[in-house]
């Protein structure tokens, strides 16, 4: 492996586990084993070296359910949709390795946010949001105020994340392959309970 390509999966393992307040140029380098000198040389500092990981996890090219994220045409169209992607979703909790590299770096944005946290947000993650509010309003009934949507969806987005968040609780309480076995089953119950507030 080229030593451009050591010190990107290492930077990508470090800032996942520490965020990015949390490692070092020095983390980074001595997981690589590589001199400290060559972050500067590829990637011109720790900056921009989390920049390029973050543009990688969030790319199109990497988000699976990145063919859902368009206008849709219609009410049910726009569910269809918003079923796949909370599917997506929470397949990726359990067997993908970018799916949670992904959500280890927004959990350590959203408490030790970096320098960069209002402008990956806008290039990367608004405009998935953005759509997929567009479903949520083009499906809830008609006059239904944006602080209403707003509810809805961040409560739809709460359900679907405490099961990367709190694996290991569930894990406890109700056993080992509980999320494994019974992935289909929490999906329709996030989707049920999300379009109890549609039309």
């Amino acid at each position: 492996m080229e030593p451009r390509d050591k010190i990107f999966e290492a930077a990508m393992e470090e800032f996942a586990a520490h965020g990015y307040r949390g490692t070092t140029i020095r983390d980074i380098c001595a997981r690589a084993g590589v001199n400290v000198a060559a972050v500067n040389y590829y990637f011109s500092g720790k900056s921009e070296l989390y920049g390029r990981i973050f543009e990688f996890l969030f790319c199109k090219d990497n988000q699976n359910s990145s063919d859902l994220f368009s206008e849709a045409a219609s009410p049910e169209e726009a569910k269809d949709r918003l079923k796949k992607w909370i599917n997506s979703f929470l397949h990726q909790a359990q067997d993908s390795k970018i799916g949670m590299m992904r959500h280890r770096f927004m959990i350590h944005e959203m408490f030790e946010p970096s320098d960069m946290f209002d402008d990956l947000m806008a290039k990367y993650i608004h405009p998935y949001v953005e759509i997929v509010l567009k479903w949520f309003k083009m499906c809830m009934p008609p006059g239904t105020g944006d602080d209403r949507v707003t509810i809805v969806f961040f409560s739809m987005l709460s359900n679907t994340l405490f099961y990367y968040d709190h694996r290991n609780l569930v894990r406890v309480i109700s056993g080992e392959n509980f999320f494994r076995d019974g992935i289909d089953e929490i999906c329709e119950f996030v989707t049920t309970e999300t379009f109890r507030h549609f039309v």
